[in-house]
Order: structure tokens, then C-alpha cells, then sequence
């Protein structure tokens, strides 16, 4: 039997005799092909099929590399520490750290070939396994919890130590783990920095691919030498705006969120509603925060790629930038203004139930007539509160005073902040990743509706047909009066509302501003007997519907099959990195509670003696009336009843009949002292 200079089997005889000297024939071992293409022999290094790493002599690697590389998994695995001896580009020498071990491995090239053996190992353990092993890297990691991160990207530090410990048993430390899942992420999701370097090729491909799309990047030179920084990008597919020429309602809400990644910025947004009541992003920016010349870049944009559209409102939260960019680009726009946020800045100096809820009531007011019986009642509980709404024009917070042709009856800026929450944990993402997030999204989302949209019967869509049912079925307590031709008059709640069927007015003004009947159109036309779904606008159409979605977003390929093209890579814009931990969670207003938590305020009242200051858990009375269960006393003794006519042994009826006396003249106490005490708490 020949043998090589290391005095193992050569390549050709391990082919036909394996490690027991027994001889196999007629078949070739599996994976023969491709270890002959990459010049390997049956003895390349393969896992066993529980994924164990077990090293024999005679194992090959096609790079040293690789070796490295299982070295480092079967040290993870065994819980070793190791001294390498040798460590050089050609060869490795290993040997076990502990006293009296006697495990150590060598590894060197094949004489005349690039591939690598173990020519000599000595496997035996006699050591102690820990479970801190330093091979367990952040980038060792960071490779393997990498699948795990990705299916699970909420995965917090504890969770990746269990995963750690139930897989591999070891243990790392908790800044470890925090610089294991950054690398991780960068690995699945790419890098911040360097995902600016590729907006401008990505820019191209886009124009390519969907023609008629925008893509314009805005950028930051310092001199003709130095290569530019990224400064603001716009982002429209001809797709969504052709969706929304189609005629969409002219109703747009713009709004701004922060993005979370190491670079900062923020994400501008114009979001449409379709006719079936789902919000339909037309394009978005990012920018490097929330100002003038980012709204005026924004804006700008915008109506360059949709012209001039007529009747066309916005919606915004007010801020100084937006309005300023509005008034200089878009002169004919109808400017509404998110309830929420006037509400929240009126009730800094003008707080109390009551003074919400008749505002609330005066923005939702589809009639003069309602508007001004609420704005009566505010001006009689506090004539500054209605002083201050009075300074705000109408037509931008109170329905009853919306441009009628819009038929949107939004008083709050919400279909932004669904999109905001839609895009989630993206924000946080490198941009080109974010970006390709929303493409694909939109490019799902578009065919999805359309097919959806197909199956539906009928001339109204999905929602506005609930909608219908919803209305209707309030109705039906409405009276009829009957006039005769397209006049009406409906008795609600012993008030009388007349209206035109034919001119599709109700004096309530929902049929006007909505563009769905209201409950007293809905019962005159179920007195006549008519078709409901006739009288809905045709924004609300099912046609409509699908000449909205009708449009495609053609595909993007992968960045590796992308053609060279000669253009100019992009610097990620300054670092500006804050003091302290990096928030992630979105800043919450004054009298806001987080997500999951709930307030209230009450006084307290004790479940077991029924009196007031304290709970059960901190009672130290007698329970209320005679007949209930006397508490413990502090020895632990007492208990039992008292009151009843029922006597046991004399010396513990009497304990029981004075600590019973001393608890009821404590909660008497209590009560006399606690009379007037209101607590606040909040769970």
C-alpha cells in the first residue's frame, strides 16, 4: 500500500479502501464530482450529519482558510482554549491550552497541490470545558445568529444569549452581543455608509425600468474635487402617479417622520386615499431634517411631477416649513390642519372634558348650524378658549367649512401616521434598503388590489358598501315626510332635515362633504326605493377603484447583475451623533401614554373594609358589617368570627373580642382622616 511523505493513504487508494482497510466498490462516494472540480480528494472535510465537527488525519481543505474556519467552530464547540504555535500562511500548529492536555492538530499544504491536509492530530481531551471561549467573536457571532436575526429582527440581547446558550453553550457578554447584532444587521441589510455610494447607479435603474418615474438626488459639493455628500432624495414611480391622476380625490396629507439609522434624517411623505378608503402613497423624500428648504425641495418636486390638479388640498400638522413652501409653490391648494395637533396646542392654557369635547364636535361639524351651537358652548365655559379657535380660519380645522368637491370629511392627518406605522421597523434600515422595502411593497400592494378589486360586484367598493350597511342601518330610525319629486324631509330625533335627491344635498352637509348619503338621505331613499349605491360619488367606484390600480411597477434587479455604469459614487452625509444611548421609540407628547399602558383616576377604595385611602393589599381594618371575616392580627393569631352569638374557648374569644374593638376604632380612624383624600395613579 502506498503512502505519501506524511505516511497516509495517498489520494488514488483512499478512493478504494477506507479508514478500516475495508474495500468498497461500485459506487463513488457522494459529492465525488465536485470535489474532483475544485482538485479535491474523497478526503475533503465534510460535517458529520448532525452537524458535529470531528477532525481525522487525512481531512483536506481546499484554503487554509477554511480550516481556520472549522478550528474556529470545533473550539466554540468542545469549549476550549487553544495556543497556536504556529500561525503562518501556509501552515497552522495548534495545541490545547491546559495543563496535561494532550490534543494538538497540524495542518500544512500537499506537496505539488493548493490544498491543505491535516497531517498529523492528536484528538484526545483531558481538560475541563468552559464556556467563555474567546473564538466566540462578535463576527463569529455575528455569522452565526445571522439567519435568526433576520426571521426574528426584534430579537433582544437576552434572547440572542439563550440562543447562544442552548446551541452552542457558551456565553458572552452583553457588550459583545450588541456589537454581534449591528455586524449582523450590516451583513443581512448592508451597510449605512455605504449604501449612500449606490443611490445614483440605483437612480439609473430605476428610470430604466420604469420609465417616467423620478428620482432626483440633491447633493452637497464643496469643491470640484471633492466628491459630493448626500444632502436630500425625491422618490415618485410613475405608477403611483398615474394611479392618482386616474382620479383619486384631490386630497393629500404630507407629513414628516424620523428615520433611526446611524445618519439620522427624515422621511417626507404624500399620501392619497384610494376609493376604497386605503391610504395610496404617491412619493416620499429624505432629507436631512424637518425645515423650509427640505419641505420647499419636497413640494417642488411634487408639482413637477404632477402638475397643476384641480381642487386639490393638503393636509399638515402646521409646522412654519411646510406652510411657508405651500404658500410659495402651490397658491391655489386648499391648506387643512390636523385636528389632533391644534387640540393639542389648545389645551395647554384651555384643558378640561368638557372644553374636548365640544371641540372635537365643532371640527367634526358638517353644518354651520352644529359648528356654531359648539363654538357657543365653549365661548360660555371660557371665552379665551374661543377667542383662540377663533383666530383660526374655519376652512382649515372644522368640516363644515371643507372644500365640498374634495368629498373628504378628514379632520385629522392620521392616513400619514398609518403610513408611518406601516413602514415600521424600516426606518432604521440602510437607505437603499428602505427604499427597495417600499418599492417592492408598492409593486405587491398594486397588483394585490387590483385583483382583489375585479372580484367585487356591484358599482361601489368593498368598504364603502359596509359603510352603506352602517349608515343604513341608523337610518331606520329616522321618520320620512313625504314631499313627492327629488325634495325630502326626514325626522331625526323630532328635528326636521330636508334635502334634494337630485342634487344630492342633505342640510346636515355629510351628502355634500363626504360624497355619501347620509342616515337622512339613506332613509329617503329607501322610502323611494332606489338603488344606494347609485348615489355614492364616483371617487368611491369600483371603476374608478381599478383604473387607480391598473398601472404596474415593473421589477428592479439584484445590485450584482446591475451594468456598469460610469457615474458618481455618493458620501453619506455628517455624522452627527447625539450624547447618550440612541432613542429609537417615536417622542410622545405631553399627555401621551406609551403603547400598551392605560390611566386612570379615582380615589381608592378597599375591597375588604370598604373604606377609602387604601387597597386591600395594604388593609390593616376589620372587614365592614359584623358578619364578615375579622383580618389577622400581627402575631398572626385572630381570625374567626365575631358578632355572631357564637363562643369558643374563653381565653380566645376575649383575644378575638379586643383585637376585633382595636382594628374597628383604627379604621374609624382612618376613615375620619381620609375623608377628603383624592389619589391618582395610573397602571
Amino acid at each position: 500500500m502506498s503512502q505519501d511523505s506524511d505516511g497516509v493513504l495517498s489520494d488514488f487508494q483512499s478512493y478504494d479502501e477506507d479508514s478500516d482497510g475495508i474495500h468498497s466498490f461500485g459506487s463513488e462516494p457522494e459529492g465525488y464530482g465536485n470535489r474532483v472540480s475544485r482538485g479535491l480528494g474523497a478526503n475533503e472535510f465534510m460535517r458529520e450529519p448532525d452537524g458535529k465537527i470531528v477532525f481525522k488525519v487525512g481531512q483536506e481543505f481546499s484554503t487554509l482558510q477554511k480550516f481556520r474556519d472549522m478550528l474556529k467552530d470545533y473550539i466554540v464547540q468542545e469549549g476550549i482554549i487553544i495556543r497556536r504555535i504556529k500561525n503562518e500562511r501556509v501552515r497552522v500548529t495548534c495545541s490545547c491550552a491546559a495543563d496535561g492536555c494532550r490534543w494538538r492538530i497540524h495542518v500544512s499544504p500537499i506537496s505539488g497541490k493548493s490544498t491543505y491536509k491535516i497531517k498529523s492530530y492528536t484528538p484526545d481531551h483531558t481538560c475541563v470545558r468552559v464556556d467563555q471561549v474567546n473564538e466566540a467573536n462578535l463576527v463569529w457571532i455575528a455569522k452565526k445568529l445571522a439567519k435568526n436575526l433576520k426571521a426574528n429582527p426584534d430579537m433582544k440581547i437576552n434572547g440572542m444569549q439563550v440562543e447562544l446558550k442552548d446551541i452552542f453553550r457558551i456565553e458572552c457578554s452583553q457588550s459583545r452581543l450588541y456589537r454581534a447584532r449591528r455586524r449582523a444587521n450590516e451583513i443581512l441589510e448592508g451597510d449605512h455608509g455605504k449604501s449612500y455610494e449606490k443611490l445614483t447607479t440605483y437612480a439609473e435603474m430605476v428610470r430604466r425600468t420604469n420609465p417616467g418615474s423620478m428620482v432626483k438626488i440633491q447633493l452637497d459639493r464643496v469643491t470640484i474635487n471633492h466628491q459630493p455628500t448626500f444632502k436630500m432624495l425625491f422618490f415618485c414611480l410613475d405608477a403611483m402617479k398615474q394611479g392618482f391622476l386616474a382620479r383619486c380625490r384631490p386630497f393629500i396629507g404630507m407629513d414628516g417622520c424620523f428615520l433611526k439609522g446611524p445618519f439620522g434624517g427624515m422621511l417626507l411623505t404624500a399620501i392619497v386615499l384610494d376609493g376604497d378608503l386605503g391610504i395610496y402613497p404617491i412619493a416620499f423624500a429624505v432629507v436631512e431634517s424637518e425645515t423650509k428648504d427640505s419641505w420647499n425641495f419636497f413640494i417642488h418636486c411634487l408639482h413637477s411631477v404632477l402638475g397643476n390638479v384641480r381642487d386639490l388640498t393638503l393636509m399638515t400638522d402646521r409646522q412654519k416649513g411646510v406652510l411657508l413652501a405651500i404658500e410659495e409653490i402651490l397658491l391655489e391648494a386648499n391648506n387643512r390642519y390636523c385636528a389632533r395637533h391644534i387640540y393639542n396646542n389648545f389645551r395647554v392654557n384651555h384643558s378640561g372634558s368638557e372644553l374636548k369635547t365640544h371641540f372635537w364636535r365643532a371640527s367634526r361639524a358638517t353644518s354651520v348650524h352644529a359648528f356654531k351651537y359648539e363654538m357657543d358652548h365653549i365661548k360660555k365655559h371660557d371665552s379665551k378658549a374661543f377667542e383662540y379657535l377663533a383666530k383660526i380660519d374655519p376652512s382649515t380645522w372644522s368640516a363644515h367649512a371643507f372644500d365640498k368637491s374634495v368629498k373628504s370629511d378628514h379632520v385629522t392627518n392620521n392616513i400619514t401616521e398609518s403610513f408611518n406605522g406601516w413602514l415600521g421597523m424600516q426606518r432604521s434600515k440602510p437607505i437603499m434598503t428602505m427604499i427597495e422595502f417600499l418599492r417592492r411593497k408598492l409593486m405587491t400592494r398594486m397588483q394585490k388590489r387590483y385583483e382583489k378589486g375585479l372580484t367585487w360586484g356591484g358599482r361601489a367598493t368593498l368598504r364603502v358598501k359596509r359603510k352603506l350597511k352602517e349608515i343604513g342601518d341608523k337610518s331606520r330610525f329616522c321618520n320620512v315626510v313625504f314631499v313627492g319629486g327629488p325634495d325630502y324631509e326626514v325626522l331625526d330625533d323630532n328635528v326636521g332635515y330636508v334635502g334634494n335627491i337630485e342634487k344630492r344635498e342633505c342640510i346636515c352637509g355629510a351628502w355634500q362633504i363626504t360624497g355619501i348619503p347620509c342616515k337622512h338621505a339613506m332613509a329617503a331613499l329607501r322610502y323611494k326605493r332606489l338603488e344606494l349605491e347609485e348615489f355614492v360619488d364616483a371617487y368611491f367606484t369600483k371603476e374608478v377603484y381599478l383604473k387607480t390600480y391598473s398601472h404596474l411597477i415593473h421589477p428592479i434587479p439584484d445590485e450584482s447583475m446591475w451594468p456598469a455604469l460610469d457615474l458618481e459614487s455618493i458620501n453619506p452625509p455628517s455624522l452627527h451623533r447625539r450624547p447618550g444611548r440612541p432613542k429609537k421609540n417615536r417622542r410622545r407628547e405631553a399627555n401621551e401614554s406609551a403603547p400598551g399602558s392605560s390611566r386612570r383616576s379615582g380615589s381608592v377604595r378597599c375591597q375588604r373594609c370598604k373604606q377609602y385611602g387604601h387597597n386591600k393589599r395594604t388593609c390593616q381594618g376589620a372587614p365592614a358589617g359584623s358578619g364578615g371575616r375579622a383580618g389577622r392580627s400581627r402575631n398572626g393569631r385572630g381570625g374567626g368570627r365575631s358578632g355572631n352569638g357564637r363562643s369558643g374557648a374563653g381565653r380566645s374569644v376575649g383575644r378575638r373580642r379586643e383585637t376585633n374593638e382595636g382594628t374597628q376604632s383604627s379604621v374609624h380612624n382612618t376613615q375620619g382622616s381620609q375623608s377628603s383624600m383624592f389619589v391618582e395613579f395610573s397602571l
